[in-house]
């Protein structure tokens, strides 16, 4: 592994945006091939998927930095985040960090050590050796890491595996989650127990799968409501005044729409779409207040597909839905482009019977209504999930993002803690 990793730097030189014109496959004969980066070769990776076109038929980011950003706290989670803090500032700065600069050694989880003490020993002996012809390289990195990539990541068309360790002290899980809303057509296998080097023994398993046709592509089908403690969307009058967002949360709300491609709107139990409408002319108030002309822009450019048997038009960048909800979501899950949303407990609660959503996203406000309008339709079924994210906000709203266990993709972890094999 360590000898891809070095094929990677070598064809993704600095800046990120030059390529060293595929010199190493076509002098091999090679006319389309995976890549992979693990740690700090996982953006190196990425740079190949954005920029060598089809030539890369898939890509696998392991345990690999997010670009630099402000939609998350991009250093949360790491146990020494101050070499890249001074990067920040500048390469003075990164230098005389470095002069006396010591190795957090919590940086590793126990599970890190085994790893260095055994399969991945050699890691270790690379790694001291490189650190013996001095610092200039791991400087340049740092550099590199928390400057514009010079790509953007949301272009790649390529298939991406990102492979991420829940332990991981270097590289924390939030970097995973961002790749995955942000790279169109990737998957996240998500292992809990592993750190920052354990997770390197999904290694063999990553690049086969990256290497192979993918059958699980299409955009997801994303479920995203405010629900009280003992969950309902609305209360038994309808009333849902208790889950507005105050400013932190609106942001938050408006970067997710902005990473959704089309949202789909039901009518049937909650006339959600007359509930939007005021969205469409929310920006000619000149009192409001910027988190909300920011997603009244949002939602004005988004694509609206709803579904009404009654309804002759409708406003805006919308249309009627020409077809059943299964047909429609299977449509536009095929077409390339962001993922999707639905909202509308009716038509929601349809989808999930259908199997057609892929993720849950509960925005929990700290309030119990007794009764009203359900998040989670009755099933006759258990729907087994896998918790990927959590934010707790100054609000006290608990925001937690389900995926769906049913069907995961490169081994993802079961309900029953284990992880099944890659299909052959």
């Amino acid at each position: 592994m360590p000898a891809r990793k070095v094929a990677l730097r070598t064809i993704c030189r600095w800046p990120w945006t030059r390529i060293d014109k595929l010199q190493i496959a076509d002098a091999m004969g090679i006319a389309r091939f995976a890549v992979m980066g693990a740690s700090g070769g996982g953006p190196h990776a990425l740079a190949c998927a954005a920029l060598l076109g089809d030539r890369v038929v898939g890509a696998v980011c392991l345990a690999g930095l997010a670009p630099s950003t402000e939609s998350f706290d991009w250093f949360a989670g790491m146990a020494s985040d101050w070499g890249l803090r001074a990067a920040v500032a500048g390469r003075g700065a990164r230098e005389r960090y470095e002069a006396s600069a010591q190795f957090d050694e919590s940086s590793f989880t126990p599970a890190d050590w085994a790893a260095l003490d055994g399969a991945w020993s050699s890691l270790g002996a690379d790694a001291g050796r490189a650190a013996a012809a001095g610092p200039d390289g791991l400087i340049d990195d740092d550099l590199a890491f928390v400057a514009p990539w010079g790509f953007d990541v949301t272009q790649i068309a390529a298939p991406v595996l990102i492979v991420q360790g829940g332990a991981d002290r270097v590289v924390p899980p939030a970097h995973a989650d961002w790749l995955l809303r942000s790279c169109r057509g990737s998957e996240l296998w998500l292992r809990p127990d592993d750190g920052h080097i354990s997770v390197l023994d999904a290694c063999p398993v990553d690049m086969g799968l990256a290497a192979r046709p993918r059958r699980n592509m299409m955009r997801k089908l994303i479920y995203s409501m405010g629900v009280s403690l003992d969950g309902f969307i609305a209360g038994p009058d309808g009333a849902i005044d208790w889950s507005a967002p105050d400013e932190e949360l609106h942001r938050f709300h408006n970067q997710q729409t902005l990473d959704v491609g089309a949202h789909l709107l039901g009518r049937r139990r909650r006339r959600l779409y007359e509930d939007m409408l005021p969205w469409e002319t929310a920006d000619e108030d000149p009192s409001a207040a910027e988190p909300v002309l920011e997603f009244a822009h949002i939602w004005q450019s988004l694509p609206k597909i709803v579904f009404s048997k009654t309804l002759g038009k409708v406003e805006g960048n919308a249309r009627l839905a020409s077809d059943g909800v299964a047909e429609e979501v299977a449509r536009l899950k095929e077409q390339p482009g962001k993922d999707l949303a639905i909202g509308g407990a009716g038509l929601a609660s349809a989808a999930i019977a259908l199997g057609l959503v892929d993720e849950f996203r509960l925005f929990v406000s700290p309030v119990v209504l007794g009764g009203g309008t359900p998040y989670f339709p009755a099933a006759d079924e258990r729907i087994a999930l896998e918790l990927v994210e959590t934010q707790t906000f100054g609000s006290r709203v608990v925001y937690l993002r389900y995926r769906r266990v049913a069907g995961a993709p490169f081994g993802a972890p079961g309900p029953n803690g284990r992880t099944p094999s890659p299909p052959a």
